[in-house]
């Protein structure tokens, strides 16, 4: 495993997926795993969600406080995602 070092570095985690390595909900801090370049990093994980993000659920990076990654399920995306999709289709054929 390598430490992340630098703010550049960290910034341009968000908005990527995560692999929950230990539980996260939002009284408990947790951990997850990502991919930063060609190396696995290990990070601190927080999340605004009351029920916990299970171990090797993937979850997204949805900011950086500090050394910490800010993340969120899919399952509490899924609304976002779809009022996206809903936006982004192309306008049907009339």
């Amino acid at each position: 495993m390598s430490t992340v070092s630098t703010d550049q570095n960290l910034k341009s985690l968000v908005g990527g997926e995560a692999t929950v390595l230990l539980p996260v909900s939002a009284g408990q801090l947790g951990k997850v795993r990502m991919r930063l370049g060609d190396q696995d990093v290990e990070l601190t994980a927080t999340t605004r969600e009351e029920a916990p993000i299970p171990r090797g659920t993937t979850a997204f990076v949805i900011a950086m406080n500090g050394d910490r990654v800010e993340v969120a399920s899919l399952r509490s995306l899924d609304p976002i995602a779809a009022k996206h999709r809903a936006r982004s289709a192309p306008p049907q054929a009339r």
